[in-house]
């Protein structure tokens, strides 16, 4: 099945580009598709879910983010990367899942997990918000020590930042 063809090149398949990304220890597509199809797995076995809702947001948030401002802009955007509605709304599914999933995790179980597993946990998080006054970061920062609600949540609501804010303010590993 034809996955890609470049300058009216040959055909190149799923495998064979998947193939050459792994033999050059690229594992980006490979580690992104198994999270994906692990959040799907846990979210099917543990009742949770996304409505329409919630889905439309986060897809606004990426259209936003692509910049797709009109229709027609979204509309030729899909037919350029060969997609389809589904195909979008599917992804933007995981997108809620998976912030769900990481917003149900206790700060009790999380700090647990890190004091029995020190000694392998050579890489830290980062994580920001981004803001464009004191003030909200000041009220941002109230709610997240009075357990108001949770850094990913107001990160995808408030941040300005538009590398991290659709991942819950995720900056990357540092080691």
């Amino acid at each position: 099945m034809e996955f890609m063809k470049v300058n009216g090149g040959a055909p190149v398949d799923i495998k064979t580009a998947l193939q050459w990304q792994l033999i050059v220890g690229n594992t980006d597509f490979t580690d992104a598709t198994i999270t994906n199809a692990a959040v799907v797995n846990h979210a099917a076995e543990n009742g949770i879910s996304a409505s329409s809702e919630e889905i439309q947001k986060f897809f606004e948030e990426v259209r936003y983010d692509l910049q797709l401002e009109t229709k027609d802009d979204f509309d030729a955007w899909m037919n350029e990367n060969k997609l389809d509605l589904g195909t979008v709304q599917n992804t933007c599914e995981i997108g809620v899942l998976r912030n769900k999933i990481r917003d149900a995790i206790p700060d009790d179980d999380l700090a647990e997990y890190f004091n029995n597993n020190k000694e392998g946990m050579d890489v830290a998080e980062l994580y920001s918000i981004t803001v464009e006054s004191e003030d909200l970061a000041s009220e941002l920062m109230a709610q997240i020590e009075e357990g108001e609600d949770s850094f990913q949540n107001l990160a995808l609501e408030h941040s300005t930042d538009q590398d991290t804010y659709r991942q819950g303010g995720f900056n990357g590993e540092v080691v």
